[in-house]
């Protein structure tokens, strides 16, 4: 689908259809915004039994961070059947915080993490669910940077990881394999989502990262049947890795 925005500083509302294969459609209410310098629109989605409305904002353009993918969504929606409430939650790659807003909806103390860059992004969707998002921050955090992952790990236990499609460059996977594996103690839970793809490059990439996690890690895909009954596609997997003893 193309949209072409007007250019102009008014709010306009729309209500698509979104659709996953499998499911039934799920209506999710756009606010298109235009800002002075960034062109953002703003996506609302409810979060457990209470209903909490997070709202995400995202850039109309950019690199891999600034959408909210649907392999993002199912796993936030798969945190409603997780006892996340009172747990220690980080969040990889967490572009503009979807995943680990929803944890903290739901209860959990959680650190978002990214790049640098993407940092401003993070702080801004935080402060925008301050009301229904209490124990939450973002900090930087470059895959393989064991300095930024030892002041992740102050004063903390991390109970669970989550990587929502972060599985994008070769030259990165071993960098997010070990970072994992640093952050991870014996009763951390990895939940890893991903969405196929058609390519045979992003094949081979997700393949070799499920290799290299397979190494270190016990891992089960969760079956649809137990994904969240409207938010579940046969194309996005997620995976709950463990340490192996």
């Amino acid at each position: 689908m193309v949209v072409n925005l007007l250019d102009t500083q008014a709010l306009v509302f729309s209500l698509l259809s979104v659709k996953l294969p499998n499911t039934e459609h799920i209506l999710v209410r756009l606010q298109l915004c235009w800002l002075k310098k960034t062109e953002m629109f703003t996506r609302e989605f409810e979060v457990g039994a209470q209903n909490k409305i997070i709202l995400i904002d995202q850039k109309l353009e950019g690199d891999t961070g600034v959408v909210v993918w649907d392999a993002a969504l199912v796993l936030a929606k798969y945190l409603e059947l997780c006892d996340v409430s009172g747990k220690t939650v980080v969040e990889l790659g967490s572009g503009t915080g979807f995943v680990g807003l929803a944890a903290a909806a739901l209860g959990g103390s959680v650190i978002l993490s990214d790049l640098e860059e993407n940092l401003d992004l993070l702080n801004h969707n935080i402060n925008k669910n301050k009301a229904v998002c209490e124990k939450i921050k973002a900090k930087v955090l470059k895959w393989g940077d064991r300095k930024a992952v030892q002041e992740i790990l102050q004063g903390i236990k991390v109970d669970f990881l989550l990587v929502a499609d972060c599985v994008y460059y070769t030259e990165s996977i071993e960098d997010l394999v070990n970072t994992l594996l640093e952050l991870s103690n014996s009763t951390t839970q990895l939940l890893v989502s991903y969405e196929d793809r058609d390519s045979t490059a992003k094949i081979e990439l997700q393949n070799k990262f499920s290799s290299l996690m397979n190494h270190h890690f016990n891992s089960s895909e969760v079956p649809l049947h137990n994904q969240h009954t409207n938010f579940r596609s046969f194309d996005i997997h997620i995976f709950i890795y463990t340490l192996k003893h």
